[in-house]
């Protein structure tokens, strides 16, 4: 990243409003990347973790995704 980057980004963080989507755009890529990796890690496909999980792969497939957005839609059943 440039310094000229830099700068813009830390004048775009100093708004309070644009600070929190920054971080919650950044958990949601982090959440969402360490969900690929634990799954990946184990040696499952997703249809495996959402049989296991009882839920579907789509779910599944939209959890790991970082671009889905909003999460708390996706439903996981609790056995």
């Amino acid at each position: 990243m440039s310094l000229q980057s830099k700068q813009g980004l830390r004048n775009k963080l100093a708004n309070e409003k644009f600070r929190d989507a920054f971080v919650a755009s950044r958990i949601a890529q982090t959440i969402a990347f360490q969900l690929r990796v634990l799954r990946q890690r184990n040696e499952m496909s997703q249809a495996e973790l959402a049989k296991a999980l009882q839920t579907s792969q789509n779910a599944i497939s939209r959890m790991e995704s970082p671009e889905y957005g909003d999460r708390k839609s996706t439903r996981l059943n609790s056995s």
